[in-house]
């Protein structure tokens, strides 16, 4: 990889993703000019996708449960929450064509989400559940990891695209 190369790397990871963060109302067409800019730079942007007030962001970098919380927390809001079937739905088309679990902002302290909201939705893989204490997601079902694990994970990020 060339210079050039390298420095227009580390734009897409940090100034853009600091430019998509700080624009609250961003016009549609807009989204697609940066898009498109980033696509031109090479860089990967299919894996964020809006979702009403929050977007979630799968982040190809195989970290801990505590790493991806704290990855999250510095770049976007917090690990993943999902609160029902429709953004289950929306995570699992973000990560479908990963063939590994990822994780999710879930864990065992009377099961609360990363953020410290309270589970209300569920959709475990009955193969999945033992005494580990996070979770991560594959092909849509949750199932329970060791927190030591290294994996991909989702982070969302409050406000719209």
């Amino acid at each position: 990889m060339n210079y050039f190369n390298l420095f227009f790397l580390l734009v897409c990871t940090e100034q853009i993703n600091q430019l998509l963060h700080s624009v609250a109302d961003i016009h549609p067409c807009s989204l697609l000019s940066i898009r498109l800019f980033l696509k031109i730079l090479h860089c990967d942007v299919s894996d964020v996708k809006a979702q009403g007030q929050s977007r979630f962001i799968l982040v190809k970098e195989s970290k801990t449960w505590t790493e991806a919380q704290s990855h999250c927390r510095q770049h976007y809001t917090d690990l993943a929450s999902v609160r029902n079937q429709s953004e289950n739905e929306k995570i699992f088309s973000l990560v479908s064509d990963h063939r590994w679990a990822v994780w999710i902002g879930l864990f065992r302290d009377d099961w609360k989400w990363s953020d410290g909201s309270a589970m209300s939705f569920t959709n475990w893989n009955t193969d999945g559940i033992n005494t580990h204490n996070c979770v991560a997601t594959k092909r849509g079902k949750w199932k329970m990891s060791r927190c030591s694990d290294r994996k991909y994970f989702v982070c969302y990020s409050a406000g719209e695209l």
